[in-house]
């Protein structure tokens, strides 16, 4: 559903309030929750079948061509 609206992983996080920290450290550890919520799968890709993230997919989904 992601790849069909052409959204990115990046731009689901921001949209969550979600997004990754700059630093490597702290990226590290904010992927591992993020992986541990089930909000990424281990591969790093959207969960598209988590409930955030399926709400703002639908929600959003009819502004992208």
């Amino acid at each position: 559903m992601a790849v069909a609206q052409n959204i990115n992983r990046d731009t689901v996080l921001l949209a969550l309030d979600l997004s990754l920290p700059k630093k490597l450290a702290l990226r590290r550890d904010a992927l591992k929750k993020l992986i541990g919520d089930k909000v990424l799968l281990p591969t790093g890709v959207i969960n598209v079948g988590h409930p955030l993230v399926s709400a703002w997919l639908k929600t959003n989904g009819k502004k992208t061509k």
